[in-house]
This record gives C-alpha cells, structure tokens and sequence, in this order.
C-alpha cells in the first residue's frame, strides 16, 4: 500500500474509533440518566445496562424488570441518533419457563446480595412469603419480596409457581402463625420434625383433611399456637399503637443478625419491618428507606412531639449536610425506644434522655429523625392491598 493511502487508512480508522467512543459515552450518559429517573434504589428494582463497540456497532447488553424503563432508554437513544445493537433482557429471563414465581417452604429463607453462599445476608423471607422470580443463576434465583426488595436465593428455599398457580394460592385457605416458634409433625408420634415454624408464617388449611400444607405439597399436623386466617390477620391494619408495642416487647432478648428478619435473628431495620407486618402492614426493609416512609414527626431537646410507635433513626450527617441513616427503633414513651443494635448484641430497650437508667448518649447524639407511619402514609401498604397476599 502506498504511504499515502495507508496515512488515509489510518486516518480513517481513528475518526471511527473516535466516533464510535464519542457515541459509546453519549449512550452511557443517557442509560445514567434514565436509571436516576426510574430505579433511584436499586434495592428495588434492576437496571443494570452497559455498551461496548464492537467493529463498527454499538452493542446493547444489560437486563431490567421494568418494561417501562427499558422503553424510556430504547427512545432516548433513538431520539439522540445513536445506532446500535440490542442484545438486552428483559425480566423475568425466558429460561424460568413459566416459573415466574414462588413461595418460601424453608421456615427462614436466607436472601443474599450474590449468587454465592459468602455473599452478604441482606434479608430474609419467612416462610409462605410470595416471591417474584427474575432470573436463574446456577443453583441461585434473583428474586423480589413483597416489600420490593431483591436478592438471591438458593433453589431449596422456595417451591417455583406458575402464575395460575400462584393465584389459586392467593384464593386458597390459609392461616399465619402469630406464636413465637412450633415445630411442625407429618403424623402424631413422629420424633423427627416435618420443620419448624417462625412468628408469621403462612400455611395453606385444608379443613376437611385437618391438615397444613407446606408451598412444596408437604402436609402436617396443625401445631398448637395461636393462628389466624389470613382475612383476619389482613385486617388487623397496624393502627393500633398498644398492640404494636406488645409485638415489639415480644421480640425483646431476640439476637441481632445483620440482614435478619425473623424471631431466630433480627438487624434494625428488619425488626421494625417485622412489627408492622405481623399487624398485617408492608413497610420497606432498610432503615434509610423506613426513613422516607410515613410523615416527619419534628425533633425538640424535650422530644414533646413524639408518640408510642414512631419510629426514630439515627445516623450521621454527610458533608453536604444530608443524612446518612443506619439505625432505626420504636419509640416507646418517656424518652425511651426499643431497637434492634449491634452495639447491644440484641434487642433491648434504651433511653435518651439523661440520668435515665440504659441512657445511651451516642443513640442521642446520632438521633436525626422521627417519623409516624400509618396505613395512609407514605410507602405502608396494607397486605390486604398490595396484591401480593389476595
């Protein structure tokens, strides 16, 4: 080749490669943008989506759950001219069948950040909690509980169900255990357990066969406690701030677990979460989500607006003066909150104000906000509306 038709060449393919990376950022800035606007908290929902140029095209990849938010990014970048290649998923992924959903047949199911048994614990689902199902990963299923939040979990935790026949489920007959823990029998005598049961688990009722039927197909004997049906328990409606205390002291002594929401071990967040949902009522799972739920309650030195029942967080704030919030409790009365703390090592009862037996200065000191969730509030849903349940 001639030098100068090679310089040409060259030139040529380094205004491609230019222009390729000028529309590979351009695609990136938009998919930012369209993420901010639709999954601020990807706790929540998925949307994770990355370009790469191969040759002469723009390649697509990357997966979400909301068929809205994909749209919104397919014409921003139609509007903006950029030409590329789709090769994104939308979920649920096409491998799960029609198996796009589930429901725990463990008594606690462990939900993990990663699809690997080392990854964080960052929930837990209780058993006969529904789930939507995203996507399969080796023995792991992405999967979304009825408080919107996402992790993995192990194949053997919940039993896969149709759409169908999820809602034969949702109409079918089912009581919730409101006791503490019971151990579950598949015939009387029996020595070895069929499992145990934790505070809100959900089982279907066959009263004709006096029998409770696992999500697996499982059946057992009904162990004694106290039970509701499922209509009753719906509509207990979480107003009632006595009963919410007497729940919340019921927990008292229970272990801290990082990522715990069950009576075996609970974190902050997922006591409070725990709380509310044995009075029938979804409250998102992380403290600093909790923060953004129900109505501001303001703080003064003397704490004179509080009510039993509010929640209170605690926290530090950033340099910019917002708030980073990483604890969460129940205000009691008498500047007292039960809470759920690692400090502690398990749940207990502390006080803020001064020269109070269990005052705790660093919990006043990192005190930032109140907040009073109702079912009519913010982001508390009852389960009676949340189409999860019914």
């Amino acid at each position: 080749m001639k030098p100068f038709l090679l310089f040409a060449s060259l030139c040529l393919l380094q205004f491609h490669g230019f222009a390729q990376a000028k529309k590979q950022a351009a695609a990136a800035a938009i998919i930012i943008t369209i993420q901010k606007q639709f999954v601020p908290d990807k706790r929540v929902a998925v949307f994770d989506y990355s370009t790469k140029v191969d040759g002469k095209s723009l390649l697509l990849s990357g997966m979400t759950n909301l068929p809205e938010a994909r749209q919104a990014l397919l014409n921003a970048l139609a509007e903006q001219k950029i030409a590329f290649s789709d090769q994104s998923v939308l979920l649920p992924d096409a491998g799960l069948g029609n198996n796009v959903y589930g429901i725990v047949k463990a008594s606690v199911a462990n939900i993990r950040g990663e699809a690997k048994h080392s990854a964080e614990l960052v929930t837990q689902a209780i058993l006969g909690t529904p789930l939507k199902v995203w996507r399969k990963q080796g023995g792991w299923y992405l999967v979304q509980t009825p408080d919107e939040y996402l992790g993995w979990v192990e194949t053997g935790a919940f039993a896969a169900k149709t759409a169908a026949e999820m809602q034969a489920w949702r109409q079918s007959n089912r009581l919730i255990f409101m006791g503490d823990h019971a151990l579950c029998y598949a015939q009387e005598g029996d020595t070895a357990p069929l499992s145990d049961i934790v505070a809100g688990s959900i089982l279907e009722w066959d009263a004709a066969a006096d029998r409770l039927r696992f999500p697996d197909g499982r059946t057992t004997q009904l162990p004694e406690g106290p039970w509701l049906s499922l209509p009753d328990w719906a509509n207990r409606g979480a107003i009632d701030q006595d009963s919410l205390l007497h729940t919340a002291f019921r927990y008292g002594g229970r272990p801290y677990l990082w990522g715990g929401t069950s009576g075996k071990g609970l974190d902050c967040s997922g006591f409070t979460r725990s709380v509310y949902y044995l009075h029938g009522a979804i409250i998102p799972r992380d403290a600093s989500q909790q923060a953004l739920a129900g109505t501001e309650v303001p703080l003064d030195e003397p704490l004179s607006a509080l009510q039993a029942g509010d929640f209170l967080f605690f926290g530090t704030l950033r340099d910019d003066g917002s708030k980073r919030i990483t604890h969460v409790g129940i205000y009691v009365g008498d500047g007292q909150f039960i809470h759920s703390g690692s400090d502690k090592g398990y749940i207990t009862t502390d006080s803020l104000r001064p020269g109070d037996p269990g005052y705790s200065a660093a919990r006043r000191q990192s005190l930032l906000q109140a907040q009073r969730l109702r079912p009519d509030t913010k982001d508390v849903v009852l389960v009676r509306n949340s189409g999860w349940y019914f």
